[in-house]
């Protein structure tokens, strides 16, 4: 990919509303050999995140050539308004994910 259009990719993903489809777009041009694969798995978050998290999203994973692996998510919030307070909590939210396995196998959070 050339400058200006990786350019145009990461202000059109960054610098406008979030927009999942974009979003998913960055990360296939970002990581080449990204497994991308939706789903949606807001029904299993727990009741201590039912206020911050208005959809939770599996968005597939990752494996460079060392074999570290990432798992790739979205986490659309109910109130952006705290942004502060929603970074503690999604990370508190996905670290418990990776704690359970994280990737394809959503448990219970």
């Amino acid at each position: 990919m050339d400058t200006t259009t990786a350019q145009k990719l990461i202000e059109k993903t960054f610098k406008n509303k979030f927009n999942l489809d974009n979003y998913e777009y960055f990360l296939t041009e970002l990581l080449n050999t990204a497994d991308i694969n939706r789903e949606e798995k807001t029904r299993y978050i727990s009741k201590e995140y039912h206020d911050y998290v208005k959809k939770f999203y599996e968005l597939g994973s990752y494996e460079d050539e060392e074999g570290e692996s990432l798992y790739l998510c979205a986490v659309e919030l109910k109130n952006e308004g705290s942004r502060d307070r929603a970074r503690t909590m999604q990370r508190n939210l996905i670290a418990k994910q990776l704690g359970m396995g994280g990737g394809n196998t959503m448990q219970h959070l």
